[in-house]
């Protein structure tokens, strides 16, 4: 019986520890095991390049980010190329699976998802306060076997992500998005992250699964990750449509 209460009161102990861990520890240990904020901060631009598997299909792509909100997205298939970008004023894509082969810019649902990834470049954990941004720990729960720390960050604009952070390396393994769409219905958004590896003095998530209210929507493989690379801000920008171009030369 004396064991019985013994392995109880550790139990309790164990428990309130966890309990008892604050926000900013979580945060604190979280960016650290990334790199650190100094060493995260001073990236300024990132290309990254992979394949999507999804249904035995595989999709090649190249995405780059560059502050303070830039993105490419370069996804080849079929030997065609679709191209999704955001410049931080214009979303816009060239998709020649619409039978649309010039520049069109996006507006609506996808134009925001392209906005916040954006956004989302620099950790939103960094200087969350100066941000705006709120954190929360919402406790801990078992995720896939492992033990881990739900947080959930609300930013500035109100959108909502919980996090689901392994409660020994403090590394993120899922995040949970809940967004409203145009049509007012809600969809539930997850990804889970795995294959870190360090590049850099940075660790980097390698594989990226993603479901759709509980649907697989495939896997995100990351090949090659480079930091701080040279790229104009020019290359964000959207193309001139052919008719435009013609006609500005016409007038020359």
């Amino acid at each position: 019986m004396k064991k019985i209460f013994i392995a109880i009161f550790l139990i309790f102990l164990l428990v309130a520890g966890i309990q008892s861990i604050t926000v900013d520890e979580i945060i604190d240990n979280n960016l650290k095991v990334k790199g650190g904020v100094e060493k995260l901060s001073s990236v300024i631009s990132a290309k990254g390049d992979g394949k999507i598997v999804r249904m035995g299909m595989e999709m090649k792509f190249s995405m780059w980010y560059k502050k303070p909100s830039m993105t490419r997205n370069e996804v080849t298939f079929s030997d065609k190329k679709m191209t999704f970008a955001y410049d931080g004023k214009t979303v816009w894509q060239i998709s020649p699976f619409t039978g649309i082969e010039g520049p069109q810019e996006v507006t609506g649902d996808q134009a925001d998802d392209i906005k916040e990834s954006a956004e989302m470049f620099e950790d939103p954990f960094i200087n969350y306060k100066q941000k705006d941004n709120k954190i929360e720990f919402l406790g801990n729960e078992e995720l896939e076997g492992t033990e881990v720390l739900k947080v959930k960050l609300t930013r500035k604009n109100g959108k909502v992500t919980t996090y689901f952070i392994d409660a020994e390396s403090f590394i993120e393994l899922k995040t949970e998005t809940i967004k409203k769409k145009d049509d007012g219905k809600e969809i539930k958004l997850e990804s889970f992250f795995g294959d870190f590896k360090e590049v850099d003095g940075m660790m980097v998530a390698h594989s990226i699964k993603t479901k759709i209210n509980g649907i697989d929507m495939g896997n995100v493989v990351i090949e090659s990750v480079n930091f701080n690379v040279e790229v104009e801000d020019s290359f964000f920008k959207m193309p001139e449509k052919k008719e435009e171009k013609e006609s500005k030369e016409e007038s020359h």
